[in-house]
């Protein structure tokens, strides 16, 4: 349960869009530099292999958070145990620490920027490829938004299922309000405290 109310507190950090917007598209510009964070060609990467910690995610002692956030999409490489990857174009980045010392426990949340619902299908495709998980939910989202009247306020949101790496727990979502024309794709877990 612990693990759930974390994950659904990343992803609520998500989707609220709460965090500090860096200038340009520098996501680094936080302190302190996280060490899970490097830079290889043009794409930012976090390696998150290894154990989650506050140094890691640039988790500094005053607050409970890491957020990278741009105003524009920036190519994003997400390390993750057991030699998956996911690339993607990413404007947020925001890791969050419940607790502290050795009873913290952290969740990690991605989001893209906004949309067309075609690349939106598309992306949250890729993510789930990535993943090795079943796409059938980015068939579902197309159905969905196709279906939809254009003046739709109440907004489409479909889920993957969750997939176990190591002590990271990770699923993915995509969304959209037809009558905005656009929606993200959003990926967010936890580490289990086990």
């Amino acid at each position: 349960m612990r693990r759930l109310v974390l994950a659904l507190t990343a992803l609520f950090l998500l989707s609220a869009c709460i965090g500090v917007t860096m200038d340009d598209n520098d996501p680094k510009d936080s302190k302190p530099e996280p060490t899970a964070r490097s830079s290889s060609d043009g794409v930012e990467v976090w390696d998150l292999t290894g154990q989650p910690s506050a140094k890691a995610f640039g988790i500094s002692d005053e607050t409970n958070d890491g957020t990278y956030e741009t105003k524009t999409a920036r190519s994003v490489r997400f390390k993750l145990p057991g030699g998956r990857t996911i690339d993607t174009q990413a404007t947020l980045v925001s890791f969050y620490r419940a607790g502290s010392g050795s009873d913290a426990h952290f969740t990690v949340g991605i989001r893209t920027a906004q949309l067309e619902p075609g690349p939106l299908v598309t992306a949250f495709r890729d993510v789930l490829t990535q993943l090795d998980v079943p796409t059938d939910p980015a068939d579902t989202l197309a159905a969905k938004i196709d279906a939809a009247p254009d003046d739709q306020t109440e907004r489409i949101s479909v889920g993957s299922d969750a997939v176990t790496l190591g002590d990271l727990k990770l699923s993915a979502q995509a969304g959209l309000a037809p009558v905005a024309g656009s929606g993200r794709v959003i990926v967010g877990g936890s580490w289990s405290d086990d």
